[in-house]
């Protein structure tokens, strides 16, 4: 079709599964996105504008349990697992120790969730907490991190618990 020469203000709706980006700040904008002023003259032809278009981030769901290693006769097995349910079978996952998330790689180079979902394993009886932060991305790039915390594995009955101590009964003769 042809359009006059003239200054124009174009709105446009994003398609389905579809959102603008406000170009200055990154953020969304929701479905419907307006251009500022385009001014066409004579010499224009095929004007194409930048209409902000990105596929919605959608964050994978997921949850996470960490089993912490059981024990054999007072001696600590290493047994200990962290296990990733509710997932999507085309998500990947990777896993770094601790509370931050320092790793810049994407879906392409995670691993494939296993199918039993036991992410980690053989993870030896620990003294004190230990964080693992999860990072869970779906297949369109989008990610999701949790924070699971395996904690201490105790055999046996702790010292503070289970002091031996003896109860004794005294008769007395009352007045």
């Amino acid at each position: 079709f042809t359009v006059p020469v003239g200054t124009y203000s174009i709105q446009m709706t994003a398609p389905a599964g579809q959102t603008f980006v406000n170009p200055k700040t990154g953020s969304d904008a929701g479905t419907t996105g307006q251009s500022g002023p385009i001014t066409l003259t004579t010499a224009n032809i095929n004007i194409k504008v930048n209409a902000g278009l990105t596929p919605i981030c959608i964050a994978p769901a997921y949850k996470l349990i960490a089993v912490p290693a059981t024990c054999t006769d007072n001696i600590k097995n290493e047994n200990g697992r962290i296990i990733i349910s509710d997932f999507d079978p085309k998500a990947r996952y990777n896993i770094v120790i601790g509370e931050v998330y320092a790793d810049s790689s994407g879906y392409d180079s995670a691993k494939i969730i296993p199918v039993d979902g036991i992410i980690l394993k053989n993870l030896a009886g620990i003294a004190a907490p230990k964080a693992y932060t999860i990072r869970v991305y779906s297949s369109s790039g989008c990610h999701k991190d949790q924070i699971v915390r395996l904690m201490p594995t105790v055999c046996g009955c702790p010292a503070n618990v289970c002091v031996p101590f003896v109860i004794t009964r005294k008769r007395t003769t009352g007045k």
